[in-house]
């Protein structure tokens, strides 16, 4: 699954500087564990995150927006937060009702399909059209 939106990746407790918003969006894909992990960027440069091990919080008060703010854990006790802007609220929306199953029901993210495209649509559906 593909939303279309800015991004930027804030490591707290870091003295690196956070970078200009990314326009190429996030992805949610599972990885070879089959965790739901989140992706910044495409191809090689793609810097992903384990959800299902990291995810604190959804910060979703402007998701009519178009904006939201998800906070992750990661090793070592760092915390790094993903400012997402200029988002299609429908599309945010779905991403927040995902990261919401898998932050409070985490035993039910084996039953996400994330192959769906945001249109409601599966993605291999929608390449076989006649």
């Amino acid at each position: 699954m593909h939303i279309e939106c800015n991004t930027v990746v804030d490591y707290l407790f870091q003295q690196r500087k956070q970078g200009r918003p990314g326009a190429q969006g996030i992805t949610l894909f599972r990885n070879g564990q089959l965790q739901i992990c989140l992706g910044i960027g495409k191809g090689s440069k793609m810097v992903h995150f384990k959800l299902e091990e990291s995810l604190s919080k959804v910060y979703s008060g402007f998701i009519n927006d178009g904006k939201c703010t998800i906070e992750l854990k990661l090793a070592g006790g760092s915390t790094c937060n993903i400012i997402i802007s200029k988002a299609n609220p429908n599309h945010l929306n779905e991403l927040v009702k995902i990261l919401n199953i898998i932050d409070q029901q985490p035993d039910r993210a084996h039953e996400i399909d994330l192959r769906k495209n945001l249109d409601g649509e599966n993605d291999e559906d929608s390449e076989n059209d006649d």
